[in-house]
């Protein structure tokens, strides 16, 4: 039973966490994977059989996470959710996140507590972890949950995993139990993935055979049972405890697949024990990491281009790129400074650059220095090699995405740290002074915290220092400038209006200078032409600008093989308004066949044709412009002049009227009624 200095000391930890990430609590979603995670996504919403089916199939937006889809459905479940960046019930996301640190920082007190002794030392450790501004971007940010959540549960199985070892010490496993064990690991991990097939459909969802997902839960938990009956005498309890932790930890996020490596590091360097006397407690542990690591690959690599190939990304590229992550996380640590939301790979990683050659130069000269202190100072060498293999997933070796480093890795990697940090200074000062030094430490860092938090309140504010700390940011110009064009959109304000539209164009302008990203100059036309269309007096050179933005779009994606469609439909929309309507029709009929549910192409399609005389043709597509969305005004008014045009008086009246309904005072269509009632 932990002592009531133990139960006071987390009382206070958990209290630090609130007080330094109180500002979280007040933010809103962000424009930075929540909107396409969350918001107009209708599978999670729900509890019931089909809503937990998507989220144990679905790769959505990212690694496989069923665990973390799961707590999202409760959050819905208790607050709801309303599609709108600025929705209030972000508040309750936020809240979900800060308690679910705060459990982590109590379970890595008490992991601090078994392993560093005093309740102290055990306490700096924890605060020096848990008020850290670089756990901000795991916290403040709702589509890092599942850091927090693995976090929180892979600390749990460690724990268990600690008690269980104690209650096997000296002990020599049954040779029968140890064979079956290996065996049902090894099978229950190639049952699984023989039988699974990687994501596919809109919603990247895997293909689980039922036999194969039967067969390896079976199998798994056999190889448990064995390995609880290999000890005479042992703590199942714990076993148990610690397999299903680090089972939710893997569907929570897969980035604790190198566990069953950290627990030899564990049991060599810092509990001094002989691993290879009890080897055999960490295989289904590695089983189960493997499967997670693979089905991580798996769904990466199904997201378009999200996974770098070895000619894009070379071998050398990626060691530097590991050798810099060692160095930057450390350095970060010691150093929070310049926390940014994207790190970007940059177009060349060369050993020449001081930033990258001497990374490497550094992790040579560190590993050398840790086999010469290796019998001196293991436990220190074990805290290093915990962090290194913490933190090997996220180095790049498998390179998904384009961060080059990101402050949320280092959730769980730099536990290891903090614990030599805190050993190290009650080893240098008194108890007491140790204890001062620390505390105003952590209070230095929450003061941190809670400054690097307000950068998270909305996307405004993130992009915009993302934009302060690095201008030539493709990606946070394109996030700025696509925040500040909503911003606009929801003005009311004309002068104010066109004021955030050419804020936003100057935004575009920077990102697409650094990279010609399909959806960046689609996006930039769409603004061009809703700059033309507010009494720009450049109107038409605006409007040829969006036409040659929709075509380099449209030369790019089919380059990389990504959707035309945007492109076609911002080029048919240039074309519209530049009155070349038959070239219109021509590009609105390509973005219609890829893209057969937009409201937007069919309406722009029927009018153009109508422009064209072909009102009889233009029929069909502004029937079905009103079709998928009857609240549309203008398309019932095209509709109803192309019909009245088309000698169609019945199906025109039908639509004037409700052109009336929707806009009572809209004199055209009163006119429209009266003359043809009036025949």
């Amino acid at each position: 039973m932990p002592s009531g200095r133990s139960i006071l000391a987390c009382a206070l930890l958990v209290a630090a966490v609130f007080v330094a990430f109180a500002p979280a609590l007040d933010a809103v979603f962000v424009n930075w994977d929540d909107s396409e995670l969350l918001l107009g996504n209708p599978h999670f919403r729900g509890l019931g059989r089909e809503n937990v089916a998507w989220c144990f199939m679905t790769n959505h937006a990212g690694p496989y996470q069923p665990l973390t889809w799961l707590s999202y459905a409760f959050d819905h479940a208790l607050w709801g959710i309303t599609d709108r960046l600025d929705a209030p019930e972000a508040r309750g996301f936020h809240l979900t996140n800060v308690v679910l640190h705060s459990i982590t920082a109590c379970g890595v007190f008490a992991l601090a507590r078994r392993l560093l002794g005093g309740v102290a030392v055990a306490w700096v450790a924890a605060g020096l972890f848990a008020l850290h501004p670089l756990r901000v971007e795991s916290v403040a940010w709702v589509t890092e949950r599942r850091d927090v959540l693995y976090g929180a549960l892979l600390v749990a199985s460690l724990l268990a995993w600690l008690e269980w070892r104690d209650s096997i010490e000296g002990k020599v496993p049954r040779r029968g139990a140890v064979l079956a064990t290996v065996g049902a690991s090894v099978a229950g991990a190639v049952s699984l993935l023989v039988s699974t097939d990687e994501p596919t459909g809109e919603w990247l969802r895997f293909s689980f055979a039922p036999w194969g997902v039967g067969a390896s839960l079976l199998l798994f938990v056999a190889a448990f049972v064995s390995l609880a009956r290999a000890f005479t005498r042992a703590r199942s309890g714990f076993l148990v405890i610690a397999a299903l932790c680090f089972v939710l930890s893997l569907l929570a996020k897969a980035s604790g697949m190198t566990f069953a490596l950290a627990l030899v590091v564990i049991e060599l360097g810092i509990l001094r024990r002989e691993a290879a006397r009890t080897w055999i407690d960490k295989v289904p542990f590695a089983a189960l990491g493997l499967v997670a690591g693979a089905l991580a690959y798996m769904g990466q690599a199904a997201q378009p281009q999200a996974v770098a190939s070895w000619q894009q990304h070379t071998l050398s590229e990626r060691l530097l790129q590991a050798c810099y992550g060692l160095v930057w996380y450390v350095r970060t640590s010691i150093w929070p400074s310049e926390l940014n939301p994207i790190h970007e790979v940059p177009r060349e990683l060369a050993w020449s650059d001081p930033g990258f050659g001497g990374a490497f130069g550094l992790v040579v000269l560190a590993a050398l220095a840790l086999v010469a202190l290796r019998k001196r100072q293991p436990a220190f060498v074990a805290a290093v090699a915990l962090y290194c293999l913490s933190v090997a997933p996220m180095l790049g070796l498998a390179q998904c995405g384009p961060q080059l480093v990101a402050d949320r890795y280092s959730y769980v990697p730099t536990i290891p740290l903090a614990f030599v940090a805190s050993a190290a200074l009650f080893r240098v000062f008194t108890s007491r002074s140790a204890l001062a030094c620390g505390a105003v430490t952590c209070v230095g860092l929450g003061l941190l915290t809670r400054e690097q938090c307000r950068v998270w309140s909305d996307s405004r504010a993130l992009w915009s220092w993302s934009v302060s700390l690095e201008p030539r940011s493709a990606i946070a110009q394109t996030a700025l400038a696509e925040d500040t064009k909503e911003r606009a959109f929801a003005s009311s304000d004309a002068v104010e209006r066109r004021r955030l539209l050419s804020d936003s164009l100057a935004h575009y302008a920077v990102a697409l200078e650094l990279e010609t990203a399909p959806r960046t100059a689609c996006n930039a036309a769409v603004v061009e032409l809703e700059l033309a269309g507010s009494g720009d007096a450049d109107a038409s050179s605006r409007r040829l600008r969006a036409l040659e933005l929709g075509r380099a779009a449209l030369s790019v994606a089919l380059r990389e093989g990504t959707s035309p469609s945007q492109p076609h439909l911002v080029s048919g929309l240039a074309l519209f308004h530049l009155g070349r309507f038959g070239e219109s029709v021509r590009e609105l009929q390509l973005h219609l066949d890829l893209e057969p549910q937009s409201v937007v192409g069919w309406s722009h399609l029927g009018v153009s044709l109508l422009e064209l005389g072909r009102s009889r043709d233009a029929l069909p597509a502004l029937t079905r412009a009103t079709e998928l969305r009857p609240e549309e005004r203008t398309a019932h008014w095209y509709l109803a002049l192309a019909a009245e045009r088309s000698g169609e008086r019945e199906l025109a009246v039908l639509h004037y009227e409700a052109v009336l309904r929707l806009a009572p005072g809209h004199s055209g269509a009163a006119e429209a009624l009266a003359r043809l009632r009036g025949r």
